[in-house]
């Protein structure tokens, strides 16, 4: 069964559909949100869950919250913006990619304070689009690094529902034995029911029993005696805020899972995009922890099981403390041991990486006509040379998050100039997607030519992008080319 935990319909007048994951496994059901107090409720009472889809779920909240205001003038629009925000912040106060993506949403329109409303709501949809799509290329990403982990025939414990449901993707320690089985390996994972609102039991069971992974599930405390029969090889589980040093929240339950796996010497591993870091807080000692309604203990799937008057405690996360932690698997690699220096230098080695992708970039454009084919060979792999003329169909795409605006400003501008000076193509040859912040040219090109067109206008594109960049040179432009034979 294909299933999409969310997914947006229409333009930025459409609305939100997400799975309505209360209802698993006894019933398939997606609900639509058409309003901003819908998206809050689906958030809250959990409907949708997970850090990465709460935080997906939350910037397209945030395109329905203002859809009433885009015919706004642009300071009322502003207004209504923070209020948005400001309203779907307060739906759950411990998963960090929720206020990130708002954050990140929020940012965007300031960068933009010169557009009209109805503009600017359009590029908040295409901003929203943007994160749903980085997290299910975030999904693949960690599944691909940390599926290595995971030995031929071992037997994977894993806690509360890290996958497809808690994603826009695959999940996040979900997606390690979705690689490993597209892989070859064999596994057999154990979901632990993780009280009081069965997540594993109904939600990881059911997407690994979709996907064809034999799974079995077991009662929480039950942890530690299939440990101690040697059926469990490795943990793997997801968080939902993770401090400087490693420490991480996660699912109620998950801190007593890492010490009984310490206990026993089975690796404990977390998986978890590195939009989850919260570097704001030193240790796992400051991060909030929600409180949760006493119904979900006391009436757990709808059937009282404590008496009235009787106090209960209901924290929905854990801290699992570093110490405890074997690695951290994100998009980017794996942080052995982490701490307060393997994940700063895990984070800054990879924006290191990007300032390095964005100079070379640069460079290129002072470079020979002979180097600059090479850099073409290298961006543009799959452009093919044909003895015949071909129908080459050319994308250009930027990822920074700053000066974007006027990044693709100056790169249509460039286009056109190439458009005229080289290609020989009509002006018609081009099309600039203001919303998806895509340039499109389309043109026959003679075999012979087609590989020098395309160099020249990349060379052109790059010299935009060293002009349009300046202000945040760690982030790189990202320049791809789809040919349509």
């Amino acid at each position: 069964m294909k299933y999409q935990t969310l997914h947006w319909e229409g333009d930025a007048s459409g609305f939100l559909w997400l799975i309505d994951q209360t209802l698993l496994p006894t019933e398939f059901r997606e609900v639509r949100c058409e309003t901003v107090e819908q998206v809050w409720e689906a958030i809250k009472v959990l409907r949708v869950r997970g850090a990465p889809a709460i935080g997906v779920s939350a910037a397209y909240g945030v395109v329905i919250g203002l859809q009433s205001a885009r015919h706004f003038n642009r300071i009322d629009f502003d207004q209504k913006l923070q209020q948005v925000v400001d309203d779907l912040a307060s739906s759950r106060p411990t998963a960090v990619n929720l206020f990130w993506a708002l954050d990140r949403m929020r940012r965007v329109a300031t960068e933009n304070a010169a557009l009209p409303s109805d503009e600017m709501h359009d590029l908040l949809l295409a901003e929203a689009r943007e994160i749903d799509e980085e997290d299910r290329r975030m999904c693949l990403a960690i599944g691909r690094h940390g599926h290595s982990l995971l030995p031929d025939g071992a037997g994977v414990l894993t806690h509360c529902n890290a996958g497809g449901l808690a994603t826009a993707g695959d999940g996040t320690a979900l997606s390690l034995m979705f690689a490993a089985a597209s892989a070859g390996k064999q596994l057999h994972v154990y979901a632990d029911e993780t009280r009081p609102l069965l997540q594993g039991a109904r939600l990881t069971a059911w997407e690994l029993q979709q996907r064809g992974i034999p799974v079995t599930v077991i009662c929480d405390n039950m942890a530690a005696q299939v440990m101690k029969e040697g059926r469990i090889q490795a943990v793997v589980t997801g968080a939902d805020r993770i401090a400087a040093n490693g420490d991480a929240a996660n699912k109620i339950g998950t801190y007593g899972v890492a010490v009984l796996a310490k206990a026993h010497q089975i690796p404990f591993y977390v998986a978890a995009p590195s939009s989850t870091f919260d570097l704001l807080l030193a240790s796992g000692e400051q991060i909030p922890i929600e409180q949760r309604d006493r119904s979900e203990v006391a009436e757990g799937m709808g059937r009282k099981t404590v008496p009235d008057g009787v106090n209960i405690y209901n924290p929905a996360f854990d801290v699992t403390p570093h110490e405890l932690i074997t690695a951290i698997i994100t998009e980017r690699g794996i942080i052995e041991h982490p701490n307060t220096n393997s994940v700063r230098q895990h984070l800054t080695s990879w924006q290191q990486a990007s300032t390095n992708f964005c100079n070379r970039r640069k460079s290129v454009c002072q470079e020979n006509a002979k180097a600059a084919t090479s850099d073409f060979a290298e961006a543009f792999p799959q452009v093919r040379r044909k003895n015949s003329g071909c129908r080459g169909v050319v994308r250009i795409q930027s990822v920074p998050q700053s000066e974007r605006w006027n990044y693709w400003r100056d790169a249509a501008s460039a286009a056109r100039i190439q458009n005229s000076a080289s290609s020989k193509l009509p002006s018609s040859a081009y099309d600039w997607d203001r919303s998806r912040r895509t340039l499109t040219f389309c043109g026959w090109l003679a075999a012979r030519r087609s590989n020098s067109w395309i160099c020249t206008l990349a060379s052109r594109i790059r010299r935009c992008s060293a002009m349009c960049s300046r202000a945040d040179s760690s982030l790189p432009v990202c320049i791809s080319a789809s040919p349509n034979w």
